[in-house]
């Protein structure tokens, strides 16, 4: 099972309208989003069972800011050249 990492900062100021977005995003329902408690503002998306083509296309769209994605911006301290997008394949299972 692949996991897609993706990490961001958010203005202080700007949470609750990020938070608002994010939930209307393109497939949030697939992904869970967790904030750093030791750095409030912290995101992380872990983003389940994505298949590698998958992953290029949401780390093509994140970081150009295709789409709806483009909004994002204006929350992130340092815009989408700060977004960090990871793929994890398995190494050991079971």
């Amino acid at each position: 099972m692949n996991l897609v990492f993706v990490e961001y900062r958010v203005f202080d100021t700007s949470k609750k309208a990020f938070l608002k977005f994010i939930r209307n995003c393109p497939g949030h329902e697939r992904m869970e989003l967790f904030e750093s408690p030791e750095q409030p503002g912290l995101y992380v998306e872990i983003w389940k069972n994505m298949s590698e083509e998958d992953y290029r296309e949401l780390k093509e769209s994140r970081q150009k800011g295709s789409g709806e994605w483009e909004k994002m911006n204006g929350f992130l301290q340092g815009g989408l050249e700060r977004v960090h997008i990871w793929l994890f394949t398995p190494v050991l299972e079971g």
